[in-house]
């Protein structure tokens, strides 16, 4: 969809079948997405218009939900496959450059990379059934859990520099880890619940889905914990 003149564009009508999870990179240059175009599930790659589609990938494992994430500078594409968390590499006109895999030993589910590449967040269920957010270090290849085993964190969101993680941490509540220091902060100071935290581009705010009721979208402020309903009454 045009956002400026709401004209919708099938940018896939050319095939006849199942075109999935598309994600616009930061750059707004490109578009990844899902198809079955060779009669198996990859990732594909096109410009915003829908020209020059590409395989990336060429699997039959089972892609995990959410599918897609990019880096900050849109250079890197992650994904997983069953208990595997891919890394596409792509240069400046989308053309492929490198692809990693690493078989990791753990149930994960959502990630989210780091604004520098470096890192990724998985969302991991634990033995004990609760879920919990580790940092996955792709150069070390470490993985560190930033929560006891008594904890609950699902949805990690980076902070735009870096150095924040938002998360769910259970029962609707928002919370944010300093990864530095370890150090939580819980958002919700209210009876506001939410899920799905996303940042604001300076950091200073946090939006997230309230599911009471109807669902609606709030923002609250890291500083002063000022809560904004967007889309509803207050």
């Amino acid at each position: 969809m045009n956002i400026d003149t709401t004209t919708l564009n099938n940018l896939t009508e050319d095939y006849d079948g199942d075109d999935l999870s598309p994600i616009v990179s930061p750059s707004g240059e490109f578009i990844a997405f899902l198809s079955d175009r060779n009669n198996t599930i990859d990732l594909w790659l096109m410009r915003e218009n829908g020209s020059n589609p590409q395989n990336l990938t060429h699997t039959t494992d089972y892609f995990a939900y959410p599918a897609v994430t990019w880096s900050r500078d849109s250079k890197k594409l992650t994904f997983s496959t069953s208990n595997i968390l891919w890394i596409i590499e792509i240069d400046e006109d989308g053309r492929l450059i490198n692809t990693n895999k690493f078989a990791l030993e753990i149930n994960f589910t959502h990630l989210a990379i780091s604004p520098d590449g470096k890192s990724v967040a998985l969302q991991v269920r634990r033995a004990n059934t609760k879920w919990t957010i580790m940092i996955f270090d792709l150069m070390s290849e470490q993985l560190t859990d930033l929560f006891s085993a008594e904890e609950t964190a699902i949805f990690p969101a980076w902070s735009p520099d870096g150095s924040k993680i938002a998360y769910n941490g259970g029962n609707g509540s928002i919370w944010y880890i300093e990864l530095n220091t370890l150090v939580k902060t819980n958002l919700n100071r209210s009876t506001v619940k939410g899920t799905s935290p996303v940042w604001s581009p300076d950091g200073n705010k946090i939006a997230f889905e309230s599911r009471q009721n109807l669902s609606s979208i709030w923002t609250v402020d890291i500083n002063s914990f000022e809560l904004v309903d967007l889309t509803g009454e207050e």
